[in-house]
């Protein structure tokens, strides 16, 4: 708030984050009440943000000299350029899983952050700007649809090796399996279709492919056989089928 002068008269203007302006009315005892409250309020936020930076500079310290942090620092400055609403939805999300858990994952399990290659984020409700700092972040719908996606989102504060800090909403840890089994399937259906093969073409090969191991050529022979053998022509004479099931209990001994 300022005052500024017209005329004669000063009137109390109030500035607005987007640079808009509105008078609230000339100098009066009641105007003149509103500046000074105001600027009480500034004064004690101003105090606080000095307050909540010290802090944030010592526990950034802190975290560094305990090697708290696992995150690249690229992912926390992203992290920091990003809107409320994102959800990770891609590998880095495990980051949040550690952090909420309070473990540390093997590094391997991590990606490297060396850029951010791989690095996807949803936007829950999405607005009309949905690109912030050169990350496309996809529209996922309104929160109902996100509800329907994974009902269990996590928030947590993600550490870097620096130290620094940032908070990271990610997709519940069954939605992302879920998402990475889908996309390994279409990876898969895709060469099944440019190698002209069925799913059961590909069933039958892995159950060869599991068989086949550590066996003899006799012994797949014999598998072999059994597999193309009719039910009716099993013989049960060493191990007797059993029909009757009177007087079993079931659970007696578990």
């Amino acid at each position: 708030m300022f005052w500024k002068r017209q005329g004669e008269r000063e009137y109390l203007i109030r500035t607005t984050a987007d640079g808009s302006q509105k008078s609230l009315g000339r100098r009066t005892s009641e105007t003149e009440e509103v500046f000074k409250k105001f600027n009480e309020r500034k004064d004690m936020a101003v105090f606080r943000l000095k307050g909540l930076t010290a802090a944030l500079v010592r526990d950034q310290r802190m975290n560094k000299a305990l090697y708290v942090g696992q995150a690249p620092r690229q992912l926390v400055d992203a992290l920091s350029s990003l809107p409320a609403n994102a959800v990770a939805t891609s590998d880095h999300a495990l980051y949040a899983y550690a952090a909420a858990a309070g473990v540390r994952l093997r590094p391997d399990l991590l990606s490297s952050g060396a850029d951010l290659v791989g690095l996807k984020w949803e936007i829950v409700d999405p607005g009309p700007d949905t690109v912030r700092s050169g990350i496309h972040l996809e529209p996922l719908g309104s929160r109902k649809d996100y509800e329907k996606a994974g009902k269990d989102q996590l928030t947590a504060v993600v550490v870097a090796k620096t130290g620094h800090m940032a908070r990271m909403n990610a997709i519940s840890p069954a939605e992302l399996i879920k998402r990475q089994r889908e996309a390994s399937l279409t990876g898969v259906r895709a060469k099944m279709e440019k190698l002209g093969l069925t799913p059961a073409d590909v069933e039958e090969a892995v159950k060869r492919s599991r068989v086949k191991k550590g066996l003899t050529k006799k012994q797949l022979a014999e598998l072999e056989a059994l597999e193309a053998m009719p039910e009716e022509d099993i013989n049960f004479n060493d191990i007797p089928e059993i029909t009757d099931w009177a007087g079993f209990e079931v659970g007696k001994y578990s």
